[in-house]
């Protein structure tokens, strides 16, 4: 019998084998190309590129290939008006499985202006010079590399089941050394491209899409005088995709995190969605935005947080026959926030006598309703006869405080005294025994 360790050896050496035979993963590589109409030269109304495209506007471009797709060497590019131009280069089928070629045509007054998108599988595809979409690269180069892509081969039209308004995208940069790959998006207006030859250039050279960089602004503060607060984040960078439009769409979206509402640049926002939960607190918020068409997108974030006011107080000590009337009230606009946010701010009040003694829980009752009597003998058992002070302390969250005190004297009780029961029999009994005796005694005139 086959021993263990050699059954093993065998499973592993099996295993190595069956790695080395596994196929290849493959790496998917994108670019994307922004490009504008610039010209009116294809015969459209003067100002304009087509149907409800302006010069100046935008259009984009992207494409996705991964580095096993079937390659075609030694192809013979072509130039504008089809010519061969006797240079030679590699080609990708974007047709083929999980390759996409898209172009995004953002036009006014066409397609309820959104942008049109016209991928590599349109129908509409002509066939009759390029039978199908390819991405180019310099001859032998290695297909891994965005940076060895001279151009495509790409035409269609745009307006579904129509004859106008054709995209055509040439070589221009056969020999390598640039990605500055146009050659043609064409708006042909009233004239029927698919039956002539293609018009000058209506637009100017494609460039790489650059990174979006996003600014969320300043730092937003909270108070008791400004219960909502507006964001001011701005784009510092972005291929201005609503270059040239009278609509001033910019095809940016905004996303918010801490309101997780789309609301653009500029958002109000009420503090009880502010992320805060008390005067001590702070949130952070973070601006996600994304370019639509290029899909370029960057994020930045800003700190919200709440200016504290100071709390406030007062105290009154009124001196009357049977002993004092005291007077207590404070307060805090910061409490205002409460009624959104539960336990926004919380005050804490103690009060101290002469600074020595703990009048906190004998002045419970002023503290609670702002009103306490109490007579000289309720003062003197607490604090003692003589000239005193209270202080009442009031503290915030943060630990901001403000003091109110309030004078007062505690005077002695004159107390009258009244005799016990025994004793007043006797004195009156005394008395009436004075009486009877000058009664009986004799006449000294006699």
């Amino acid at each position: 019998m086959m021993g263990m360790k050699t059954l093993m050896r065998m499973i592993g050496t099996l295993g190595f084998a069956l790695a080395l035979v596994s196929p290849a993963t493959a790496v998917v590589m994108s670019v994307t190309y922004v490009g504008s109409w610039d010209s009116v030269s294809s015969g459209n109304p003067p100002g304009l590129g087509g149907a409800g495209v302006s010069v100046g506007q935008k259009y984009v471009l992207r494409i996705a290939w991964d580095d096993i797709s079937t390659t075609t060497d030694g192809v013979d590019v072509l130039d504008a008006f089809f010519n061969p131009s006797g240079n030679t280069m590699r080609t990708i089928n974007l047709t083929d499985t999980g390759n996409s070629l898209d172009i995004f045509v953002p036009m006014e007054g066409l397609d309820a202006g959104t942008p049109f998108i016209y991928s590599q599988d349109e129908t509409d595809h002509f066939p009759a010079f390029v039978p199908t979409p390819t991405l180019n690269f310099i001859d032998g180069a290695s297909i891994s590399l965005g940076s060895n892509i001279i151009g495509l081969e790409f035409e269609g039209d745009f307006v579904t089941g129509g004859n106008f308004n054709v995209i055509e995208l040439f070589n221009t940069a056969p020999t390598g050394g640039s990605i500055n790959m146009v050659s043609q998006v064409l708006n042909c207006g009233n004239v029927d491209c698919t039956s002539s030859a293609p018009a000058s250039n209506d637009t100017n050279g494609l460039a790489i899409a650059v990174d979006l960089v996003v600014d969320a602004g300043s730092d937003l503060v909270y108070s008791a005088a400004d219960l909502t607060r507006t964001t001011s984040s701005s784009i510092s960078q972005s291929n201005d995709l609503g270059a040239a439009r009278a609509d001033s769409e910019d095809f940016i979206d905004a996303a918010w995190s801490q309101t997780g509402t789309v609301a653009g640049n500029d958002v109000t926002v009420a503090i009880e969605n502010s992320g805060l939960a008390s005067t001590v607190d702070s949130a952070g918020w973070t601006v996600t935005m994304t370019e639509q068409m290029t899909l370029e997108s960057d994020s930045d974030s800003l700190i919200v947080s709440y200016m504290n006011d100071l709390p406030t107080a007062s105290a009154t000590a009124t001196a009357t026959a049977a002993g004092t009337d005291f007077t207590f009230a404070f307060d805090d606009m910061d409490l205002l926030v409460n009624a959104f946010i539960g336990g926004f701010e919380i005050l804490t009040v103690s009060a101290l006598v002469d600074g020595l003694i703990d009048g906190t829980a004998f002045f419970g009752g002023l503290i609670t309703t702002g009103l306490q009597s109490n007579t000289h003998a309720m003062l003197e058992g607490a604090f003692g006869l003589g000239l005193h002070t209270v202080s009442f302390l009031v503290t915030d969250l943060v630990g901001a405080s403000v003091t109110a005190a309030a004078g007062f004297e505690v005077l002695e009780t004159v107390v009258v005294p009244v005799p016990e029961p025994d004793g007043l029999a006797l004195m009156m009994l005394g008395l009436f025994g004075l009486v009877i005796a000058r009664r009986r005694s004799p006449s000294t005139d006699r």
